[in-house]
Protein backbone atom coordinates (compact mmCIF):
# COMPACT_ATOMS: atom_id res chain seq x y z
CA UNK A 1 0.00 0.00 0.00
CA UNK A 2 1.13 3.24 -0.75
CA UNK A 3 0.40 6.42 1.30
CA UNK A 4 0.47 10.29 -0.09
CA UNK A 5 0.09 13.01 2.10
CA UNK A 6 -1.35 16.27 -0.22
CA UNK A 7 -0.30 19.10 1.76
CA UNK A 8 -1.64 22.50 0.79
CA UNK A 9 1.48 25.74 1.62
CA UNK A 10 0.61 27.93 4.44
CA UNK A 11 -0.59 31.55 4.51
CA UNK A 12 1.20 34.50 2.40
CA UNK A 13 0.48 38.51 2.78
CA UNK A 14 -0.79 37.26 -0.75
CA UNK A 15 -3.43 35.15 0.84
CA UNK A 16 -4.21 37.80 3.49
CA UNK A 17 -4.73 40.75 0.40
CA UNK A 18 -6.89 38.59 -1.43
CA UNK A 19 -4.18 38.91 -4.51
CA UNK A 20 -4.76 35.99 -7.21
CA UNK A 21 -1.08 35.20 -6.32
CA UNK A 22 -0.94 31.96 -9.12
CA UNK A 23 2.66 31.79 -10.16
CA UNK A 24 3.65 34.87 -8.61
CA UNK A 25 6.64 33.98 -5.83
CA UNK A 26 5.32 35.06 -2.68
CA UNK A 27 7.30 33.71 0.14
CA UNK A 28 4.85 32.54 4.05
CA UNK A 29 4.01 35.69 5.88
CA UNK A 30 4.86 34.99 9.93
CA UNK A 31 1.02 33.30 10.06
CA UNK A 32 2.21 30.98 7.25
CA UNK A 33 5.30 30.33 9.72
CA UNK A 34 3.57 29.66 12.43
CA UNK A 35 1.10 27.27 10.68
CA UNK A 36 4.21 25.31 9.60
CA UNK A 37 5.34 24.67 13.12
CA UNK A 38 1.97 22.91 14.03
CA UNK A 39 2.54 21.04 10.71
CA UNK A 40 5.99 19.68 11.41
CA UNK A 41 4.43 18.72 14.91
CA UNK A 42 1.74 17.10 12.95
CA UNK A 43 3.95 15.00 11.06
CA UNK A 44 6.73 13.91 13.89
CA UNK A 45 6.93 10.69 14.05
CA UNK A 46 5.29 9.93 11.00
CA UNK A 47 7.75 8.17 8.63
CA UNK A 48 8.46 9.86 5.07
CA UNK A 49 10.43 8.59 2.33
CA UNK A 50 10.15 11.61 0.08
CA UNK A 51 8.49 14.88 0.34
CA UNK A 52 7.84 16.72 -3.19
CA UNK A 53 7.04 20.01 -3.96
CA UNK A 54 6.05 22.17 -5.88
CA UNK A 55 9.11 24.99 -6.35
CA UNK A 56 7.82 28.28 -5.97
CA UNK A 57 8.47 29.25 -2.42
CA UNK A 58 5.76 29.28 -0.43
CA UNK A 59 4.96 25.47 -1.36
CA UNK A 60 9.50 24.61 -0.34
CA UNK A 61 9.01 26.69 2.58
CA UNK A 62 5.97 24.72 3.60
CA UNK A 63 8.12 21.52 2.28
CA UNK A 64 10.87 22.39 4.27
CA UNK A 65 8.71 21.93 7.49
CA UNK A 66 8.13 18.47 6.72
CA UNK A 67 11.68 17.98 5.96
CA UNK A 68 12.85 19.14 8.98
CA UNK A 69 14.81 16.47 11.51
CA UNK A 70 14.79 14.26 8.39
CA UNK A 71 17.71 13.10 6.05
CA UNK A 72 15.65 14.58 3.32
CA UNK A 73 15.67 17.39 0.90
CA UNK A 74 12.45 18.66 -0.83
CA UNK A 75 12.11 17.58 -4.61
CA UNK A 76 10.97 20.08 -6.97
CA UNK A 77 8.10 19.00 -9.73
CA UNK A 78 7.14 21.98 -11.74
CA UNK A 79 3.96 20.05 -12.53
CA UNK A 80 3.07 20.57 -9.23
CA UNK A 81 2.76 24.34 -9.40
CA UNK A 82 -0.15 26.36 -9.31
CA UNK A 83 -2.03 27.55 -12.04
CA UNK A 84 -0.51 30.39 -14.51
CA UNK A 85 -3.37 32.90 -14.32
CA UNK A 86 -1.98 34.77 -17.38
CA UNK A 87 -3.13 38.48 -16.72
CA UNK A 88 -5.17 38.00 -13.81
CA UNK A 89 -1.89 36.72 -11.58
CA UNK A 90 -0.74 39.39 -9.37
CA UNK A 91 -4.34 41.66 -8.41
CA UNK A 92 -6.69 41.79 -6.23
CA UNK A 93 -9.62 39.79 -7.24
CA UNK A 94 -11.81 42.55 -7.10
CA UNK A 95 -9.88 44.48 -9.69
CA UNK A 96 -10.16 41.41 -11.74
CA UNK A 97 -13.75 40.78 -11.23
CA UNK A 98 -14.10 44.96 -12.38
CA UNK A 99 -12.04 43.84 -15.14
CA UNK A 100 -12.35 40.59 -16.13
CA UNK A 101 -15.82 40.16 -15.21
CA UNK A 102 -17.03 37.32 -17.56
CA UNK A 103 -13.85 35.28 -16.55
CA UNK A 104 -13.78 35.52 -12.82
CA UNK A 105 -17.96 34.45 -13.05
CA UNK A 106 -17.31 31.30 -14.59
CA UNK A 107 -14.22 31.10 -11.96
CA UNK A 108 -17.11 30.66 -9.47
CA UNK A 109 -19.95 29.46 -11.36
CA UNK A 110 -18.20 27.12 -13.99
CA UNK A 111 -14.64 26.32 -12.96
CA UNK A 112 -14.47 23.42 -15.76
CA UNK A 113 -14.71 26.62 -18.12
CA UNK A 114 -12.07 28.73 -16.44
CA UNK A 115 -10.01 29.81 -18.89
CA UNK A 116 -7.59 33.22 -17.65
CA UNK A 117 -6.29 35.74 -20.64
CA UNK A 118 -3.02 34.37 -21.23
CA UNK A 119 -3.14 31.93 -18.83
CA UNK A 120 -3.73 28.14 -18.31
CA UNK A 121 -6.82 26.28 -18.50
CA UNK A 122 -8.25 24.72 -15.56
CA UNK A 123 -8.46 21.52 -17.88
CA UNK A 124 -4.41 22.12 -18.43
CA UNK A 125 -4.01 22.12 -14.66
CA UNK A 126 -5.83 19.14 -14.33
CA UNK A 127 -4.24 17.22 -16.24
CA UNK A 128 -0.12 17.90 -15.69
CA UNK A 129 -1.46 17.29 -11.89
CA UNK A 130 -3.11 14.69 -12.17
CA UNK A 131 -0.27 12.96 -14.35
CA UNK A 132 2.12 13.81 -11.66
CA UNK A 133 0.92 12.76 -8.88
CA UNK A 134 -0.28 9.54 -10.45
CA UNK A 135 3.61 9.19 -11.34
CA UNK A 136 4.48 10.29 -7.90
CA UNK A 137 2.30 7.63 -6.45
CA UNK A 138 3.57 4.83 -8.78
CA UNK A 139 7.14 5.50 -8.33
CA UNK A 140 7.30 5.51 -4.74
CA UNK A 141 4.84 2.10 -4.63
CA UNK A 142 4.64 0.92 -1.18
CA UNK A 143 6.45 3.88 0.34
CA UNK A 144 5.10 7.18 2.18
CA UNK A 145 5.59 10.45 0.73
CA UNK A 146 4.52 13.97 1.16
CA UNK A 147 3.26 16.20 -1.98
CA UNK A 148 3.33 20.06 -1.13
CA UNK A 149 1.25 22.15 -3.93
CA UNK A 150 -1.26 25.05 -4.22
CA UNK A 151 -5.16 25.37 -4.15
CA UNK A 152 -6.18 25.21 -7.03
CA UNK A 153 -4.01 22.73 -8.22
CA UNK A 154 -4.82 20.70 -5.49
CA UNK A 155 -8.61 21.39 -6.03
CA UNK A 156 -7.83 19.12 -9.39
CA UNK A 157 -7.27 16.43 -7.73
CA UNK A 158 -9.43 16.65 -4.89
CA UNK A 159 -11.88 16.06 -8.26
CA UNK A 160 -10.35 13.39 -9.31
CA UNK A 161 -10.12 11.72 -6.30
CA UNK A 162 -13.52 11.59 -5.52
CA UNK A 163 -14.54 10.79 -9.06
CA UNK A 164 -16.36 14.00 -10.44
CA UNK A 165 -16.20 14.36 -14.26
CA UNK A 166 -13.69 16.52 -15.92
CA UNK A 167 -16.63 18.75 -16.90
CA UNK A 168 -17.93 19.47 -13.78
CA UNK A 169 -15.36 19.69 -11.31
CA UNK A 170 -16.64 21.58 -7.84
CA UNK A 171 -14.38 24.38 -5.99
CA UNK A 172 -12.50 21.64 -3.53
CA UNK A 173 -10.48 23.98 -2.36
CA UNK A 174 -7.95 23.08 0.89
CA UNK A 175 -7.13 25.46 3.81
CA UNK A 176 -3.58 26.38 4.06
CA UNK A 177 -1.60 24.13 5.64
CA UNK A 178 -4.48 21.24 5.38
CA UNK A 179 -3.41 17.78 5.16
CA UNK A 180 -5.20 15.07 3.00
CA UNK A 181 -4.31 11.42 2.91
CA UNK A 182 -4.49 9.00 0.42
CA UNK A 183 -4.03 5.42 0.04
CA UNK A 184 -2.89 3.25 -3.39
CA UNK A 185 -3.01 -0.14 -4.74
CA UNK A 186 -3.44 1.12 -7.90
CA UNK A 187 -1.49 4.63 -8.69
CA UNK A 188 -4.55 5.53 -10.70
CA UNK A 189 -7.20 4.93 -8.34
CA UNK A 190 -7.03 6.21 -5.24
CA UNK A 191 -8.61 6.34 -1.95
CA UNK A 192 -8.88 9.14 -0.05
CA UNK A 193 -8.94 8.76 3.55
CA UNK A 194 -9.36 12.34 4.97
CA UNK A 195 -10.05 15.80 2.67
CA UNK A 196 -8.52 18.75 3.79
CA UNK A 197 -7.78 18.00 7.54
CA UNK A 198 -6.71 21.27 9.76
CA UNK A 199 -7.26 19.79 12.68
CA UNK A 200 -3.19 19.81 13.64
CA UNK A 201 -3.71 23.88 13.19
CA UNK A 202 -5.41 25.86 15.71
CA UNK A 203 -8.72 27.55 14.85
CA UNK A 204 -7.64 31.12 15.39
CA UNK A 205 -4.56 30.14 12.99
CA UNK A 206 -6.49 28.67 10.25
CA UNK A 207 -7.21 30.59 7.35
CA UNK A 208 -9.07 30.03 3.65
CA UNK A 209 -9.79 33.91 1.60
CA UNK A 210 -13.03 33.52 -0.13
CA UNK A 211 -11.71 34.33 -3.15
CA UNK A 212 -7.82 34.09 -3.55
CA UNK A 213 -6.19 31.29 -5.37
CA UNK A 214 -3.25 29.97 -5.22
Amino acid sequence: MTTLYLVRHGTTDGNAQGIFQGQVDLPLNDLGHRQGEYLAKRFEGVHLDAVYSSPLIRARQTAEFLCRGRDLSPILEPDLMEINAGRLDGRLGADNERDYPEVMATLFSDISRFAPPKGETTQQVYDRVVSRITQIAAENAGKTVAVVAHGFALMTYNNFMRGIPRDRLQRLMMGNMAVSTVLYEDPAHPMLQTLADESHIPEELRFLHGTEKS
